[in-house]
């Protein structure tokens, strides 16, 4: 999620060359969920300088940095900055588990790619049958996040549709109906969710 100071940065760098350019990917071992408002990550531990580049074809910025593979042991969250500590972006993950990094004691290369997305208001929710507070709506495109305008909230992507009777704050895609499901962080229901702001953006 590109957060407010993120978003501020980028758009100022249009008009301002004598801005700080990206430097740094960081990552920590928060799990809190990212907001719009973040100034940093939940349970930073970690920086690394980073090298960059343009695709212009798929819209990303690539960034890239080398840790060791048990620096990653344990991480949940990560971010990039500039070269004066502005939080770009914050996102979350499962965290790194011994299963995952085993003995290895090898250098590793990290990508985080950062995506130049439209995104879209979306008002036309219907209720679902699998919960109360689970809300869905027709949606033919890729997704690439999901969030509240409202709480600045956004959502984290779950792999089962049943995994958002015990998640708030979380969507699924059903990539075969093309319906995407969410649950709102104030478990909104159809009777109020025109109360929340959500907008869905798309690669």
């Amino acid at each position: 999620m590109i957060t407010l100071l993120g978003e501020s940065f980028l758009m100022n760098s249009l008009i301002n060359n004598k801005l700080q350019t990206i430097q740094y990917i960081a990552v920590g071992k928060g799990t809190a969920r990212p907001t719009k408002k973040d100034t940093k990550l939940s349970k930073q531990t970690l920086v690394k300088q980073c090298n960059s580049r343009v695709d212009v074809n798929t819209k990303k910025l690539i960034l890239s940095a080398k840790f060791e593979a048990r620096e990653l042991l344990g991480t949940s969250e990560i971010g990039i900055l500039t070269a004066d500590n502005i939080l770009i972006t914050h996102d979350i993950y499962e965290p790194v588990t011994d299963d995952l990094i085993g003995n290895d004691t090898t250098t590793i290369e990290l990508e985080y790619n950062l995506e130049f997305t439209t995104g879209t208001i979306r008002s036309q929710w219907q209720a679902s049958t699998v919960g109360e507070c689970i809300l869905y709506t027709y949606e033919p495109n890729t997704i690439s996040s999901v969030f509240e305008k409202n709480t600045g909230n956004g959502y984290v992507r779950v792999n089962e549709l049943s995994e958002l009777l015990t998640r708030n704050g979380a969507y699924y895609h059903d990539v075969t109906s093309k319906n995407l499901y969410i649950r709102t962080t104030m478990d909104n229901t159809i009777s109020n969710i025109n109360e929340m702001t959500i907008i869905v953006q798309n690669k």
